[in-house]
């Protein structure tokens, strides 16, 4: 008896079934632990009625945090919808509206069901469908609030998901705390974005490779009489070189220690005046590009 009631489960409800093969085939959970520097968290009980309000980020995070609890998932450029500088919260009729402003403007703004449980809100995020590069499954997200010992909102992301690499399926969960709004005070000061730094550049490179220096000196020769670096990498080069008229492509200086000096130094179209020996040869290193504009040289300690 109990045998065939599993198999009419298994033939009416496979979805179930299937995660619960997944959560038994592997699993994984990550849950981040409360940040110090944060105030503690409160106990609030009445936090559904206590919610409404108006709230300024913590932190610069926190800005970003409030553009997707009002609905802008994916902010793109230009910065005015990257982030706010304020979030307001309202429950009506059992019905959570989160409204994010930039300079007094609103610039999203998503509503709610009330999932209020014990002393946390929930705002569901839904469930989304997601495949690619092997993988394939479901994902569900949301925001659970909570108020701290300053009267200040923290929120945390939780999601999980079920899905499969290849034939193998997978069942996973996290908690991470992405945000922190405390009551907004008119005049107060906002947190500012951080200027990034410049980018790391990144260099297409060419090289003839030689194997004595008799032959490196010759071809140093030959390029200050003006002949092409391609022509002369197609033919006095390393055989397999050749084929590719030297061209290593795209790279990080890291990559090469023994020339990775020799190409930071180098600016777009230069190549060495004087071959780099290592244990395999000598080499004469052409830079055909940098990308991006504006990048910065960087060489790993």
């Amino acid at each position: 008896m109990q045998r065939r009631s599993f198999f009419r489960f298994a033939r009416t409800d496979w979805r179930s079934l299937w995660v619960l093969v997944a959560a038994a085939t592997s699993g994984c959970a990550y849950h981040e632990p409360y940040p110090e520097s944060w105030a503690k968290i409160a106990k609030d009980p009445a936090l559904c009625s206590n919610v409404s309000g108006e709230y300024t980020p913590y932190d610069v995070r926190s800005r970003l945090v409030i553009s997707w609890m009002a609905g802008n998932g994916n902010p793109q450029p230009p910065a005015k919808v990257i982030a706010a500088d304020k979030l307001d919260l309202r429950i009506l009729d059992q019905t959570l509206t989160a409204t994010a402003y930039l300079d007094g403007k609103i610039i999203a703004r998503k509503q709610y069901k009330v999932d209020c449980g014990g002393d946390s809100l929930v705002l569901n995020q839904g469930k989304r469908f997601e495949s690619g590069q092997g993988v394939a499954g479901y994902s569900w997200a949301r925001f659970r609030l909570r108020k701290d010992s300053t009267d200040s909102l923290v929120v945390a992301m939780e999601s999980s998901g079920v899905g499969s690499f290849g034939p193998i399926p997978f069942v996973g969960s996290s908690t991470v705390w992405v945000g922190r709004f405390v009551p907004y005070r008119p005049g107060a000061v906002i947190p500012q974005d951080q200027p990034q730094p410049p980018p790391s550049c990144e260099y297409n490179v060419s090289q003839i490779w030689v194997d004595t220096r008799e032959k490196a000196e010759k071809v140093e020769k030959a390029l200050a009489q003006g002949e092409s670096f391609d022509q002369l990498a197609a033919t006095d080069n390393r055989f397999l070189m050749r084929l590719t008229k030297g061209r290593l492509g795209w790279v990080h200086p890291e990559w090469y220690p023994t020339f990775k000096e020799t190409i930071v130094r180098l600016k777009k179209g230069e190549f060495s005046r004087a071959p780099v020996e290592d244990k395999d040869g000598w080499h004469i290193i052409k830079v055909n590009d940098v990308r991006p504009d504006g990048c910065t040289p960087v060489l790993a300690p």
